[in-house]
């Protein structure tokens, strides 16, 4: 999978998490603007969702550049950045889809629900896939 390939999955995933923020506000109805320890279960999740994520990426991100910058001949570097590039943006979405959860299956108020969807979109734009790059080099 390159990058090319990465980013069509990222816009894929972009449009799903508008999608599905659309059809969870067009089915639902007035939700219950207080917050449940559910709820706030869920916004526990979502954080620890995008950090988790964060480090991931970053951990991933520094082993492959210093694979590649070690000399690694087989690739092995290369996929495992592109599984972790791949996972951040699934990570992201997950938390556009607990804005859903929180508005269907909570019955939460929209106000509730808009933070998890914001907060999806922008980290799905903020990890988008760029080539790695090893010292001295183009990029791969």
């Amino acid at each position: 999978m390159g990058i090319k390939q990465l980013r069509m999955a990222q816009t894929g995933l972009l449009v799903s998490t508008v999608a599905f923020a659309a059809i969870a506000e067009s089915v639902s109805e007035v939700g219950r603007s207080d917050w449940t320890w559910r709820q706030w279960l869920v916004a526990g999740l979502a954080l620890w969702s995008i950090l988790g994520g964060y480090r991931f990426r970053q951990l991933s991100r520094r082993r492959s550049e210093q694979a590649l910058s070690d000399g690694d001949r087989d690739g092995k570097a290369f996929r495992k950045w592109n599984a972790a590039q791949l996972a951040s943006l699934m990570t992201a979405e997950s938390v556009g889809l607990y804005g859903v959860f929180i508005r269907l299956g909570l019955h939460g108020a929209r106000w509730q629900a808009v933070p998890f969807y914001l907060v999806a979109l922008f980290f799905l734009l903020l990890w988008t896939p760029r080539p790695l790059v090893k010292e001295g080099s183009a990029p791969v």
